[in-house]
């Protein structure tokens, strides 16, 4: 089954394959040519339906290779979008308010480069987790947990949080390019370490299969946060200060983030 982000359409070299009537070790020679627009996460290549349509058309009648006219032919497709300044200083506004949502402690928020090239935020566990202390035998009688069990369950916790964190920068972009009516389309194959960060964690905490249910959760749980008014007003805060300034220093963004929860809290009570 193929994963809908918004209105992308995401599959794996395998489904892809299976569409087209090819193997998959072609296919995969294909996206390392550049001659499929794929993109590779973690050890998991991705394309999109269009990409595969688009593939689809330019080969028909042909053997092998697409034909030297295609765009894609001998070279690899780009794999970064450039965002504007505006689309940046929200994505890592996104990250900072999801963050703060979901009990992280969040330091300088910056548009200025790193040393990898990329703005950031910086974010840090604030909270040592939950875990439950007994569960049901099949005989309803309940058992005490193991030490080991709490901790790894505390650390399953704070890795599908901090794979929401992750995925929160590119659904703020999608959530602030919304037209009215339309259902949000998320640039997850241009979210660069971001979603190969968040692949990385859910394969680490499984057997390496079923990231992609996972990510549609991560990114479903993101917009569900961002898209509270109080929530989304403290993101576009942010933005601004960011655009203004550049750089948040972390006594700054924490007070932006405790007044975005003051009024939510108004919201709520008079609701």
């Amino acid at each position: 089954m193929t994963m809908m982000i918004g209105t992308t359409e995401l599959m794996t070299i395998a489904q892809a394959a299976e569409l087209l009537g090819v193997s998959v070790i072609t296919l995969q020679q294909q996206a390392r040519k550049g001659v499929l627009g794929a993109t590779k996460l973690g050890k998991q290549w991705v394309v999109t339906g269009d990409a595969v349509c688009t593939y689809r058309e330019e080969r028909k009648g042909k053997l092998g290779f697409a034909s030297p006219s295609h765009p894609f032919h001998g070279k690899r497709p780009p794999r970064i979008y450039r965002l504007s300044d505006r689309e940046i200083a929200i994505h890592e506004a996104g990250h900072a308010v999801v963050a703060h949502a979901l009990g992280f402690a969040v330091g300088i928020v910056s548009m200025i480069p790193d040393e990898k090239g990329i703005a950031w935020c910086e974010i840090h566990p604030a909270r040592g987790g939950y875990a439950k202390m007994f569960v049901s035998r099949r005989d309803g009688s309940l058992r005490r947990t193991t030490q080991e069990e709490q901790l790894t369950e505390v650390r399953r916790a704070l890795d599908r949080d901090h794979c929401i964190v992750n995925l929160a920068g590119v659904v703020a972009e999608g959530i602030d390019n919304l037209q009215p009516g339309a259902t949000p389309t998320y640039r997850l194959l241009s979210a660069g370490s971001d979603i190969e960060e968040s692949i990385a964690i859910i394969q680490r905490g499984k057997s390496g299969s079923g990231w992609v249910p996972a990510i549609e959760r991560a990114v479903t749980r993101a917009e569900r946060i961002l898209k509270k008014p109080a929530a989304w007003a403290t993101v576009v805060a942010i933005a601004d200060a960011l655009q203004a300034h550049r750089e948040l220093d972390a006594e700054t963004v924490g007070a932006m983030l405790r007044d975005g929860c003051e009024r939510s809290a108004i919201q709520r009570a008079r609701t």
